[in-house]
């Protein structure tokens, strides 16, 4: 397959009405969908270098146009199936112009639901999104309306979840590329793929409900652990609940016992494609429970399903040499877990009660406990 050199403006007319109107079959539709093809070869080879977890899925390029009403060909990326009924990460080209970003089918209630949750508990933190993606091609589109995530305000907000609600709206968030004279290559769009796709990602979790809503209750989760389910003799989730059974003077006790422990051995490592480390399960889960499932650097705890969520994380990652002992791990939200691991945030020290930190370009010390 040949190699992905551009967008022309002829690819956008394909999908013109008066091209494709009443045509189940569309030989420059066709043509644009190969182009696509070889498009997203070459993103999927780029995150799979970044670690981002997700493979794309093409739409057809025979669609019946006056049925299904779609005017473009698309690459979405979710773990749900099936992938066109659901939350998706994607990339377009329309008749219009070239999306990227989240797409949400209004009539996919559960993931509609969740939005709106999340929308509603964290109006200001979903606006951040918008400010985070380029501002000259941000936009969030809902049926007829679209609006600015720098200037929109919270009745805009109001206004979208009526408006998904009432209509089953699709609902878009991402950056547009408007058609254009010049070729729109490669080296134009893979990197910004990358960067909206690695900006978008926790949201679409949200939305996806495979990350929290968010909430201000403190309660317990019982959290699956990020190593494989055959290398432990239990999972977090299972340790989870033994360690909610203990006293707080037992459960120091055994984070103790297991960073004596750790220091001792050091980290064992397994052998998968990520080349992983296996971290302590059981230490994990005592942070947690020890925190209130509380992220130590926003103080902000996080709802889901079966109860509330958070991450723990390594200051000094294990691949690195740094030990699975308490003092070198952080209980934190996603969002935080995300900067610190792509070092949007640098931990200057770390003492037992508090913590200093250098995040856009300020330090500020913050208390742990």
């Amino acid at each position: 397959m040949n190699s992905f050199s551009g967008f022309a403006q002829t690819d956008f007319a394909a999908f013109a009405d008066k091209k494709i109107k009443n045509k189940k079959f569309n030989k420059e539709r066709k043509v644009v969908w190969q182009k696509i093809k070889s498009l997203h070869l070459l993103v999927d080879s780029e995150l799979k270098k970044t670690g981002f977890p997700l493979k794309g899925k093409e739409s057809r390029y025979d669609i019946n146009y006056v049925k299904r009403k779609v005017n473009g060909i698309w690459v979405a990326y979710t773990h749900i199936k099936p992938y066109y009924r659901v939350c998706q990460l994607n990339y377009g080209i329309y008749k219009d112009g070239f999306f990227i970003g989240i797409e949400l089918r209004g009539d996919a209630k559960e993931q509609v639901k969740n939005m709106i949750e999340f929308i509603k508990l964290n109006p200001d933190e979903f606006l951040e999104f918008g400010k985070k993606l380029n501002p000259h091609r941000v936009y969030i589109d809902y049926d007829d309306y679209s609006v600015d995530p720098h200037n929109a305000t919270k009745s805009d907000l109001t206004h979208l979840i009526k408006t998904v609600v009432a209509k089953e709206a699709w609902f878009e968030f991402g950056e547009w590329h408007p058609k254009t004279k010049r070729i729109l290559k490669s080296s134009d769009i893979v990197p910004e793929i990358i960067r909206v796709f690695e900006t978008l990602y926790p949201l679409y979790l949200v939305f996806s409900g495979l990350r929290p809503t968010g909430d201000s209750k403190i309660d317990k989760l019982q959290r699956i652990t990020e190593v494989p389910e055959n290398d432990l003799e239990k999972t977090e989730s299972e340790i989870a609940r033994d360690v909610q059974q203990l006293s707080k003077e037992d459960r120091e006790k055994l984070i103790a016992k297991n960073d004596a422990r750790n220091r001792a051995k050091g980290v064992q490592s397994y052998t998968n494609e990520s080349k992983a480390f296996r971290r302590d399960a059981t230490l994990s889960a005592a942070l947690k429970e020890k925190y209130n499932d509380q992220c130590q650097i926003c103080k902000t705890t996080y709802k889901i399903k079966q109860g509330f969520f958070c991450d723990t994380h390594h200051i000094e990652p294990l691949k690195e040499g740094g030990k699975d002992t308490s003092e070198n791990v952080l209980v934190v939200c996603p969002n935080h877990h995300r900067l610190l691991d792509r070092l949007f945030i640098e931990v200057i020290s770390r003492t037992k009660n508090k913590i200093k930190i250098k995040e856009n370009g300020k330090i500020r010390e913050i208390d742990l406990e």
